[in-house]
Protein backbone atom coordinates (compact mmCIF):
# COMPACT_ATOMS: atom_id res chain seq x y z
CA UNK A 1 0.00 0.00 0.00
CA UNK A 2 1.50 3.40 -1.06
CA UNK A 3 1.00 6.12 1.03
CA UNK A 4 -0.50 9.13 -1.27
CA UNK A 5 -3.62 9.39 1.34
CA UNK A 6 -1.58 11.25 2.86
CA UNK A 7 -1.35 14.09 1.10
CA UNK A 8 -4.87 13.78 -0.01
CA UNK A 9 -6.14 16.93 2.36
CA UNK A 10 -9.73 17.10 2.37
CA UNK A 11 -11.19 14.77 0.27
CA UNK A 12 -11.94 11.34 0.67
CA UNK A 13 -9.67 8.26 -0.90
CA UNK A 14 -10.67 5.16 -1.34
CA UNK A 15 -8.63 2.71 -3.09
CA UNK A 16 -8.99 -0.93 -4.06
CA UNK A 17 -6.42 -3.00 -6.18
CA UNK A 18 -5.48 -0.53 -8.92
CA UNK A 19 -8.51 1.81 -8.78
CA UNK A 20 -8.68 4.59 -6.52
CA UNK A 21 -11.26 7.20 -6.02
CA UNK A 22 -11.60 11.04 -4.77
CA UNK A 23 -14.96 12.23 -2.92
CA UNK A 24 -15.83 15.09 -1.90
CA UNK A 25 -19.39 16.68 -0.73
CA UNK A 26 -20.20 20.26 -0.62
CA UNK A 27 -23.54 21.89 -1.60
CA UNK A 28 -21.59 24.41 -3.94
CA UNK A 29 -20.13 22.95 -7.03
CA UNK A 30 -17.50 25.42 -7.35
CA UNK A 31 -16.13 24.27 -3.71
CA UNK A 32 -16.49 20.71 -4.61
CA UNK A 33 -14.50 21.21 -7.81
CA UNK A 34 -11.86 23.45 -6.33
CA UNK A 35 -11.27 21.26 -3.16
CA UNK A 36 -11.01 17.85 -5.71
CA UNK A 37 -8.47 19.51 -7.67
CA UNK A 38 -6.10 21.05 -4.97
CA UNK A 39 -6.33 17.35 -3.50
CA UNK A 40 -5.43 16.12 -7.10
CA UNK A 41 -2.64 18.66 -7.45
CA UNK A 42 -1.24 17.50 -3.76
CA UNK A 43 -1.63 13.66 -5.59
CA UNK A 44 0.26 14.76 -8.32
CA UNK A 45 3.21 15.80 -6.39
CA UNK A 46 3.43 13.21 -4.32
CA UNK A 47 3.58 11.00 -7.47
CA UNK A 48 6.47 13.00 -9.38
CA UNK A 49 8.56 12.86 -5.65
CA UNK A 50 8.03 9.19 -5.82
CA UNK A 51 8.82 8.41 -9.29
CA UNK A 52 5.59 7.80 -11.08
CA UNK A 53 2.81 9.91 -12.46
CA UNK A 54 -1.40 9.13 -12.76
CA UNK A 55 -2.81 8.60 -16.19
CA UNK A 56 -5.20 11.37 -16.34
CA UNK A 57 -6.38 9.67 -19.48
CA UNK A 58 -8.54 6.82 -17.89
CA UNK A 59 -9.63 10.03 -15.18
CA UNK A 60 -13.68 10.42 -15.17
CA UNK A 61 -15.87 12.78 -12.83
CA UNK A 62 -19.34 12.43 -11.84
CA UNK A 63 -21.56 14.99 -10.41
CA UNK A 64 -23.92 13.12 -8.35
CA UNK A 65 -26.96 15.14 -6.83
CA UNK A 66 -29.76 15.06 -4.32
CA UNK A 67 -31.74 17.82 -4.88
CA UNK A 68 -31.22 19.21 -8.54
CA UNK A 69 -29.73 21.58 -9.79
CA UNK A 70 -27.31 21.73 -6.52
CA UNK A 71 -24.41 18.80 -7.00
CA UNK A 72 -23.55 17.56 -3.82
CA UNK A 73 -20.76 15.38 -4.41
CA UNK A 74 -17.85 15.23 -7.39
CA UNK A 75 -16.18 11.99 -7.92
CA UNK A 76 -13.05 11.36 -10.00
CA UNK A 77 -12.74 7.89 -10.72
CA UNK A 78 -8.99 7.01 -11.92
Amino acid sequence: MNDVSYVIDKSTLSTYANDTQIFYAVNELSKVEETTNNDLISADIWFAQNGTKRNSSKYQASVKSQNFPYPTQLIFLA
